[in-house]
């Protein structure tokens, strides 16, 4: 947790917790080979005791020697603008400056003031809520981030017995004792009937919860890890999963990757609760191609072999529809998109085609309708692709080659006449003389008699959809 040489930061709230750190950590310090600093947030919360709290922290610092860092927030400012209750705003607060001081090396590790009481008060509340096994984890001793947590076996009980012992005078926060925050009904009301009436032992037992929670987790962290890498796909649209490869997984590793995945797309699983997870996997089993899930902040959709999520419903890409003329051979680029769609016209007959290449066969220049244009597919869009004996719904073809639903926004479809730029670009209806990824239209193929060839080609990454 420390190491010899570090500099350790001891956060100093002006509570019995952290001032008891500061004080014990004092003591060890020559033997644990450290050096101290502290460290004091003033949330600004409580006007003139908020300040006391911060006066009456630096006048510790001064007499234990130590350097002395402090920082005011605007917890009410940062609730405001996250959404997150008072308590979460004020802890988001904290461990920012925590980094902040960590990132400037003004310390190498953080040490906090959590109790054993702390951690068992946190597995209650938890499972009150319904958390699974990271939740029960409860408060983690070390963090990668640089926080510890030295304190985390001993209960309040015993810290208050120390500061007694010693003389160590230390704040209270009147805010402590307040029954608005859950927090507190849990550690005045529901802890104390417990204890009383199921079992005198509660807070060990909670606690050793816990520690076990945590083993089992860190089990589960590197096994998740393993699976993550072999089933999860981070795209710059989104975080995609193949069906097929996580669908028979164990239900405990399956919901474990699906968490995994949406806290990438989201960047943390507040808020995430059993049901979200259980409606991701449950599309998932499902033998239905389709399905979509609203998650909190983040959304999935399935389509066929692969499930997406985003940060926000995202049904399309952020290209759409779009209209352009084709004035003569040249690449047009495809608006919102990496894409481009190249048009080369060339002399004499067009070339017979290899295995599987008939999107690359050319088309007759001189009985293609014209003006040609280029667009965005639209639903009831139909022809006849070379190689097929009737027309088809481009929809039919989708479905065929298994394209995702959220690849088809933007498809390029090149129209020959009739298509009107401007209002009246709906009317008449167009002739589809080439898709994407289906090639040109039979009756505008190339042959013998044909003088010029104009070949359609896509420029640039294809990484969803492949077409063999």
């Amino acid at each position: 947790m420390l190491r010899p040489g570090e500099r350790v930061a001891v956060a100093v709230s002006g509570g019995a917790d952290s001032v008891a750190l500061l004080h014990i950590l004092r003591e060890l310090a020559d033997e644990l080979g450290i050096s101290l600093s502290v460290a004091h947030l003033n949330h600004k919360l409580r006007g003139s005791e908020s300040d006391a709290d911060e006066r009456f922290v630096a006048a510790l610092a001064t007499a234990c020697g130590l350097r002395y860092f402090t920082y005011a927030a605007d917890v009410k400012a940062e609730a405001a603008k996250t959404l997150e209750n008072i308590e979460q705003a004020g802890r988001t607060c904290r461990y920012q400056w925590f980094t902040r001081l960590l990132r400037e090396g003004l310390a190498d590790k953080i040490a906090v003031g959590h109790t054993q009481t702390d951690q068992a008060e946190t597995v209650l509340y938890r499972l009150l809520r319904g958390a699974g096994g990271a939740g029960l984890a409860g408060i983690r001793p070390v963090l990668s981030t640089g926080i510890v947590r030295p304190l985390i076996t001993v209960s309040r009980k015993q810290v208050l017995g120390y500061l007694r012992d010693g003389g160590r005078e230390w704040r209270e926060d009147a805010s402590n004792r307040s029954m608005d925050f859950a927090r507190n009904r849990i550690r005045h009301e529901l802890m104390p009937q417990l204890t009383r009436q199921w079992n005198p032992n509660l807070e060990a037992v909670l606690a050793h919860t816990a520690a076990w929670a945590l083993e089992e987790e860190d089990y589960w962290r590197q096994r998740t890890a393993e699976l993550a890498a072999a089933h999860i796909e981070e795209r710059g649209d989104g975080i995609y999963l193949r069906v097929r490869g996580i669908q028979w997984l164990p239900a405990a590793a399956l919901k474990r990757v699906l968490r995994l995945a949406i806290g990438k797309v989201r960047g943390d699983l507040r808020g995430v609760e059993y049901e979200h997870v259980q409606a991701l996997a449950d599309m998932i089993a499902s033998e239905r191609g389709t399905g979509h899930v609203d998650l909190p902040g983040a959304a999935a959709s399935r389509s066929f072999d692969w499930v997406r999520l985003t940060g926000s419903r995202q049904d399309s890409p952020a290209h759409g529809e779009y209209l352009m003329e084709v004035a003569g051979p040249g690449t047009y680029a495809i608006p919102g998109c990496p894409l481009s769609i190249q048009f080369t016209l060339s002399e004499g007959a067009g070339r017979e085609p290899g295995y599987n290449d008939k999107s690359r066969r050319g088309l007759d220049w001189d009985r293609l309708p014209k003006p040609l244009i280029l667009r965005s597919w639209r639903p009831g869009d139909r022809y006849q692709p070379l190689g097929c004996s009737e027309e088809k719904k481009l929809k039919s073809l989708f479905q065929r080659d298994r394209v995702a639903v959220w690849d088809r926004t933007g498809w390029p479809v090149v129209c020959g006449a009739g298509v009107a730029i401007g209002k009246n670009r709906d009317s008449p209806q167009p002739r589809i003389v080439w898709t994407r990824g289906f090639g040109p239209a039979a009756d505008f193929i190339c042959g013998e008699q044909t003088k010029r060839v104009l070949e359609i080609t896509e420029v640039g990454p294809a990484e969803r959809q492949d077409f063999s």
